[in-house]
């Protein structure tokens, strides 16, 4: 949350005044961040622009510079644990954001509905648990990058891959 108020030029303090409290802080962030900005840049595109840009969106945010940049980056990563704590109002925010990006990453997909949403829900899980191991392991070691180069390559496979190739 420091990062949040830093980002906003706030203190901790000055950011956490203007809600009823952490449950409220956590719903308004999730209401404004979550799936941002994905959800919006892809709302109007075809099919296949919107597939590219997913892959470039995958690019930059499965990647090192994002790993390294947790106050610049995703909030997913940061705040799933504290939501994972937090009261059911909370939880119930927290998955209509990750299903409206799970299903606009679907509807990029082709294959069946059930293959697309697990297929989606694949790629998201790539995404957060990628950037959450790697900001764990030490930013000097050799295999700091081992997640998000596995997760960014398995993630462009489950985008490119049809249900022929499920089959």
């Amino acid at each position: 949350m420091d990062g949040l108020a830093a980002a906003a030029g706030v203190t901790s303090g000055a950011f956490y005044s203007n809600f009823r409290g952490k449950e409220a802080m956590l719903e308004a962030i999730i209401d404004a961040e979550l799936g941002e900005p994905f959800l919006s840049d892809t709302d109007s595109m075809a099919r296949e622009e919107g597939r590219t840009r997913l892959i470039s969106f995958l690019r930059e945010y499965i990647s090192a510079d994002h790993s390294l940049d947790p106050a610049g980056g995703c909030v997913i990563p940061a705040l799933s644990a504290d939501v994972a704590r937090a009261e059911a109002p909370v939880k119930d925010a927290y998955e209509r954001k990750m299903r409206a990006t799970v299903d606009r990453v679907a509807g990029l997909l082709d294959g069946s509905r059930s293959d697309r949403q697990r297929r989606a829900w694949s790629i998201l899980a790539l995404m957060v648990g990628s950037i959450v191991i790697s900001r764990a392991i030490p930013e000097e070691s050799q295999y700091r990058a081992a997640p998000t180069d596995s997760a960014l390559s398995t993630a462009i496979e489950l985008i490119e891959e049809t249900d022929e190739a499920a089959g």
